[in-house]
Order: C-alpha cells, then sequence, then structure tokens
C-alpha cells in the first residue's frame, strides 16, 4: 500500500437558499461524491446566508452518509450569520470547520500532529515495550481521546516511532 498517494477531496458549494428543491438538487448532485468509498468532502458555505431546517438537515445527511463510509465531511467558508445558527443548534460541532476551502482541502492530506503529540507520545514512553508497537495499542489510546485518525493513517508514524526502527 502507497502512503503517499492521495485521494480527491470533493469539494462542493452549498446553495445560497436551501429550499427542497434546492436541497433535493444538492443531495443528487453530491450523492456519487458521498458514497465512494472513504469519501472526503468539503462543502463550501460562503454563498449561504441563512441555514433553516432544511439546510441543516442537508449538512447532516452529507455527514451521515459520508461516515457510514469511514470517510469524512468538512465545513469552509462558514458566513457569521450562519456560523451563529449552527453554534446556536448546536450542528458545528459535528464538522471541523475552516476559513476557507484550501485550508480544508489540506487538513484531509496532514496528520494533526498535536493530537500524536498529546495522546501519543506520554503513552509511548511509559507504556511496556510489547505494547508500544502494537496497532491495538495506539489505536485504543486514539478512540479513548476522541481522535479522528484511523490505524491506517498512523502505522507509517508508528513504525516511524520504533525503537527498532533501521534495525533489521
Amino acid at each position: 500500500m502507497d502512503v503517499t498517494s492521495r485521494r480527491p477531496v470533493i469539494v462542493k458549494t452549498l446553495p445560497e437558499e436551501s429550499s427542497g428543491e434546492q436541497a433535493r438538487r444538492f443531495i443528487h448532485e453530491i450523492k456519487s461524491s458521498i458514497q465512494a468509498d472513504r469519501p472526503r468532502v468539503v462543502l463550501d458555505c460562503s454563498r449561504v446566508q441563512q441555514f433553516d431546517i432544511v439546510g441543516i438537515q442537508v449538512l447532516l445527511h452529507c455527514l451521515e452518509e459520508a461516515m457510514k463510509r469511514n470517510g469524512d465531511v468538512k465545513l469552509a467558508a462558514i458566513t457569521p450569520g450562519t456560523g451563529k445558527i449552527l453554534k446556536r443548534t448546536g450542528v458545528v460541532s459535528l464538522f471541523e470547520v475552516f476559513d476557507n476551502t484550501l485550508d480544508a482541502v489540506e487538513s484531509f492530506h496532514r496528520l494533526p500532529l498535536n493530537t500524536l503529540r498529546e495522546v501519543v507520545r506520554p503513552e509511548y514512553s511509559t507504556a511496556a515495550p510489547e505494547k508500544r508497537n502494537t496497532a491495538g495499542f495506539l489505536s485504543k489510546r486514539l478512540l479513548e481521546s476522541g481522535s479522528r485518525l484511523t490505524v491506517a493513517a498512523i502505522t507509517p508514524m508508528m513504525r516511524w516511532m520504533s525503537p527498532n526502527r533501521g534495525k533489521r
């Protein structure tokens, strides 16, 4: 498996209004993107002036479908009015939010190193040697911390951190 290969990130711009017809059209447009294996989707919210219940349902539907397939949806360029509604409803806490689409897209291509430093390093240094290098131990620590990292994404980092690195 080539860990350097990058999966495509799909960027979709949400419509300005979220009427029933526009919501259905948007869901139809994004359907193939979120039904792929491990979808990576950024929803550009820059044109949205206000979210109503239909708009929130569209966001939640996209996230649910992506998560069913081990993927993720991130929000970008939320306007202040829209942000207030998403905060009030609690929906914003379900998503990673970025100031612009470029930052959101790039976030799919990098490991959140702060999570690694805070979660993995302390446990790595104090764990018994037989546990340090196991994917199960690491995935358990990441799950307990609420991290979104997967074992597949961490395996190369585990190899690099191994005290036996370079020895055969």
